[in-house]
């Protein structure tokens, strides 16, 4: 598998090291569990720049994989880039696996083929109340993005080229007082982006829901901005439209609405009182429900979530090192005397040619004069 990045940085930003990792590629090594880990770097700078290198990378990462996995994890340490290509290059008929990214902000990603043609992700699982996981029953390219743990999670095959583009959206969100069952057996996402789109005034296709969990029933879903080649949306009128709507409308779906959010600001609605509305700098549902209750329900315990790691037990001890400048100085001199003697060198074998050429000449003009 082959990926890189297609942003117009992609020679100078650092998104390296990366990790491809799978947990059921396991075997026992002196006693411990050793799991499918590949630690990639990027290649090495590309020109050079007198006798040091450009510092120019491409972000290109090649990894071997083995296609009778299920799946492989692309762990950043780095911010991801926004625009990526996918390759997988494997034996004709060989198997596809799903591939997983987790982004640390939550926006919009979609799929497209080799020929740029929109990849449609996965339909509404109203069982796992999510979108349907991708199982390659649609072939290459099938995806799904679930919001709140900020996951895109795609089907690729050998022979297949996929791209990763982002789309420009607005980030909104809801919370309504009847419980998640209720929510679904009043219509559930169709019924919600049908209902939204007529109250914002645009189409129910530029509406995409990304989760739906407890808490009492939160519904966060984008506005996206349509392709390029139709009318653009006013992205920024539409969360102005939504504020507005929300906070003087009491009720949506049949249900009180008790907070809102626009792009992760608080909105005040008729029902949010103090308690509950935290102000426009913090998290709009903090202390309204479990940190573990953030999640789809279909996606509480599941093993394939990232170790929160408690940092309050964490000890970190800085230490700093002075350089001796003496030694430095001296390093940088030493490499500068082997830089003239080199140059001297070379100067005085072109001497050396020269004058034996000249000689020979001479030598082969009195020759010819005595013939």
């Amino acid at each position: 598998m082959i990926f890189d990045s297609k942003d117009p940085d992609r020679m100078d930003r650092a998104s390296q090291p990366i990790y491809i990792q799978n947990d059921e590629l396991c075997r026992n090594h002196d006693g411990e569990r050793v799991c499918f880990n590949n630690r990639l770097n990027a290649y090495m700078d590309h020109c050079w720049d007198g006798f040091y290198t450009c510092q120019k990378r491409e972000q290109r990462f090649p990894s071997l994989v083995d296609t009778r996995a299920d799946g492989y994890t692309i762990e950043y340490t780095g911010t991801p880039p926004s625009k990526q290509e996918f390759r997988l290059y494997a034996n004709s008929g060989a198997a596809g696996f799903l591939a997983t990214i987790y982004y640390p902000n939550a926006g919009a990603y979609y799929v497209y083929d080799e020929n740029m043609h929109l990849v449609d992700p996965t339909d509404w699982d109203h069982a796992a109340q999510t979108w349907a996981k991708p199982t390659g029953q649609k072939g290459c390219g099938e995806n799904r993005y679930e919001g709140v743990i900020n996951r895109l999670q795609f089907w690729i095959e050998p022979g297949c080229r996929l791209h990763i583009i982002p789309r420009d959206a607005i980030m909104l969100g809801i919370r309504m007082e009847f419980t998640v069952d209720e929510f679904f057996a009043n219509g559930g996402v169709v019924t919600f982006a049908d209902r939204m789109a007529a109250v914002l005034g645009i189409h129910a296709a530029d509406i995409k829901v990304v989760s739906v969990y407890e808490g009492s029933t939160i519904v966060e879903f984008f506005i996206q901005q349509v392709l390029p080649e139709e009318a653009q949306l006013d992205l920024s009128a539409i969360g102005d439209t939504y504020k507005e709507v929300v906070s003087t409308m009491g009720e949506f779906m049949g249900s009180p609405i008790l907070n809102a959010m626009e792009n992760g600001h608080a909105i005040a609605t008729k029902f949010s009182d103090d308690e509950d509305f935290h102000g426009f700098e913090e998290n709009l549902w903090s202390g309204l429900i479990p940190d573990d209750d953030k999640r789809p329900p279909s996606k509480r315990g599941d093993d394939d979530e990232p170790v929160v790691v408690d940092e309050t037990n964490v000890n970190i001890d800085v230490v700093y090192r002075t350089a001796d400048n003496s030694s430095l100085t001296k390093s940088k001199e030493q490499g500068g005397d082997a830089a003239m003697k080199t140059y001297i060198i070379l100067l005085l074998a072109i001497i050396a040619v020269l004058i034996f050429v000249m000689l020979a000449v001479c030598c082969y003009n009195r020759v010819a004069m005595k013939i």
